[in-house]
């Protein structure tokens, strides 16, 4: 028998008074992007292009659901360098080829 997945996120609650529901402002998956960036690397990009949503569903090691945004991105200012500002996330970032990417 399978279980089903376990869905990670949030919970999205409706909160009324009357006939007036309550409203927050969020930003967009583009500021979301930046904001991240900026978090995790200390970089500045522009110029985002929303690319996909996909929604994977996976069972191992555990069931759970993913609903991953793909953006691309391009520094605002190529001489830029990523700084490991989360070091328990990340061990460094390096600069790669596409079309010769490491192997996992």
């Amino acid at each position: 028998m399978s279980s089903a997945p376990k869905q990670e996120g949030s919970v999205r609650v409706f909160l009324f008074k009357g006939t007036k529901v309550l409203l927050g402002r969020r930003e967009s998956f583009e500021e979301c992007g930046a904001r991240e960036v900026k978090e995790e690397m200390g970089l500045d990009i522009t110029g985002m292009e929303f690319l996909k949503v996909m929604n994977d569903v996976l069972s191992e090691p555990k069931s759970v659901q993913l609903i991953v945004v793909l953006l691309r991105e391009v520094l605002s200012d190529g001489r830029q360098t990523p700084a490991i500002l989360e070091p328990e996330k990340c061990d460094g970032w390096d600069w790669y080829d596409w079309d010769h990417l490491p192997q996992l």
